[in-house]
């Protein structure tokens, strides 16, 4: 490994000696009646250097997470497998992988396997290799010491230890205190993502009292009615972008709401870790999840929290401190619930359709997820987002913003516009399923957030989309000879828009064009 890397041929081993240890464990999974339903071993990385498996002469049951999907390691005669583990990913700087692994259970046979582990010096230090950090790889970890207590407490949480490393990484939060120059990763791509500075252009984002669309709306005429579901239509149908005001909430509750987001970013590394992403899912708090090498990472921490269906709320990844947070968030979630169920029926209104044309798509099991935004200080807002450009997969997006810190800007006529903050207003913008039921009337508009040299700033966005095991499409109201299906039907969206999103296309929603 050291060779392939072109460093000395010991400058791997030398880190195994004087002290070095190695284990033996002897694995025994017997038959299990339910291997749907049961692990012989929980998805894991292994805290050593290096892992050296003897597997079971006829029965498989290691897999390996390659790619977001789990495989079969074969069994092949005579030959041992070896995988490496997080010691050795810290040493080579990230180069080296320590992969995702599991073992699963079988019905009918009991299996055997002998693996030895072999680790540093707990006494000892390690850390990546100086060779192997320089101005194109940054470090991406620090040094540590005794790093197998870390492993296993993470283990003990049901979390990867490598990716609860924000005590050991340097988060974005200790870099902007530290006033450090981002590393590369963060810088957005000419290409792509420039110009990153704050714009000066400052758009009309057209704000709408959505009271006039209620029902038991006595302040307003039917023309006035009328009218305001005209601008609705024209203004979805162009930036896909606007504001709202008459929603019902005061502004003492957005900033009790505020102040809950605050208050969790205020609390010590240590407490916030506790709510740590689990791998592979979006729930949770941390940063961007790392799937390539070219990746640009955001300048920002976020909390995610799925809010709806009530019942798959997962409540340990909820804040108890501060001690109002759940109550709280729950209030406000079912009060943007409520304003999104009446956008909908406006916005098919707006379109002369059935007035449940659009929420009836989205079935019982549709998904609401809250997400809580961090963007600490950056010292090169020339260089780095805080938030790269991309539409959302949503249906609906609602957002606060901070109560005095721009940020959010949207791409309209091909030009960066800032949108500005306006006194107890939430803005909306569509995602790419309500571009698809609409058939491309209603556009998901490409936005993005900057970051700030002087202030730190706080947003609260609530995402809601249709339930992932419905289909979903073009209203039938809104395909005709003039306006011919520009989408097929899609199930379960998400995969769709994530893959696209991590090719670093900004608009996801090609993968549901109709070729």
């Amino acid at each position: 490994m050291a060779k392939s890397l072109n460093l000395e041929e010991n400058c791997l081993s030398d880190k195994f000696i004087d002290g070095a240890r190695m284990r033996a464990r002897f694995n025994f999974y017997p038959r299990c009646s339910r291997p749907d339903l049961v692990l012989g071993a929980k998805p894991h990385t292994d805290r050593s250097g290096i892992t050296v498996l003897l597997q079971d002469r006829e029965v498989e049951g290691l897999q390996v997470f390659i790619n977001d999907k789990w495989f079969t390691v074969p069994i092949v005669p005579d030959a041992l497998v070896v995988n490496l583990g997080d010691q050795m990913q810290i040493m080579t700087n990230g180069i080296f992988k320590s992969p995702l692994h599991r073992v699963v259970t079988n019905s009918e046979k009991l299996r055997i396997s002998v693996a030895l582990f072999n680790e540093p010096d707990p006494e000892k230090e390690i850390g990546p290799m100086d060779s192997l950090v320089d101005e194109q790889r940054p470090r991406l970890y620090r040094n540590i010491k005794n790093y197998g207590v870390i492993n296993f407490e993470c283990y003990q949480k049901g979390k990867i230890a490598l990716d609860t490393m924000a005590s050991l990484f340097k988060s974005v939060q200790e870099m902007s205190i530290d006033g450090d120059e981002p590393p590369p990763k963060y810088f957005a791509k000419e290409c792509c993502y420039a110009p990153t500075e704050m714009s000066s252009v400052s758009t009309t984002i057209p704000v709408f009292d959505v009271s006039l669309f209620t029902s038991t709306s006595l302040i307003a005429s039917k023309r006035e009615v009328e009218d305001a579901l005209e601008d609705l239509r024209s203004t979805l149908g162009s930036a896909g972008f606007f504001q709202v005001i008459g929603h019902g909430m005061s502004g003492a509750f957005l900033d009790k709401v505020r102040e809950i987001a605050h208050l969790f970013y205020s609390l010590p590394g240590e407490e916030k870790q506790r709510y740590t992403r689990p791998v592979n899912e979006e729930e949770g708090y941390g940063i961007d999840r790392i799937v390539s090498e070219t990746q640009v990472l955001n300048w920002s921490h976020r909390l995610v929290l799925q809010v709806f269906p009530e019942d798959k709320r997962r409540m340990n990844l909820w804040p108890d401190d501060p001690s109002d947070f759940r109550e709280i968030l729950h209030e406000y979630a079912m009060k943007v619930k409520s304003l999104m169920e009446l956008l909908y029926k406006a916005m098919a209104r707006s379109l002369n359709i059935a007035e449940n044309s659009f929420s009836d798509q989205f079935g019982d099991g549709a998904l609401t997820r809250a997400r809580l935004n961090f963007y600490p200080r950056c010292s090169r807002p020339d260089l780095v987002l805080g938030l790269k450009p991309h539409t959302d997969r949503s249906g609906i997006t609602v957002l606060l913003q901070d109560k005095e810190v721009e940020g959010l800007q949207v791409l309209i006529n091909d030009k960066w516009a800032r949108v500005p903050i306006a006194a107890d207003a939430l803005v909306v913008n569509l995602g790419d399923q309500m571009q698809i039921m609409s058939n491309g009337i209603f556009k998901s508009p490409l936005h993005r957030a900057v970051t700030n040299s002087e202030r730190l700033r706080i947003s609260v966005a609530l995402f809601n989309e249709p339930d992932p095991e419905k289909e979903i499409g073009p209203v039938d109201g809104l395909v005709d000879a003039q306006r011919p299906r520009v989408y097929r039907n899609v199930k379960n969206y998400a995969p769709i828009y994530y893959e696209w999103h991590q090719k670093g296309k900004a608009d996801n929603i090609e993968g549901a064009v109709i070729v």
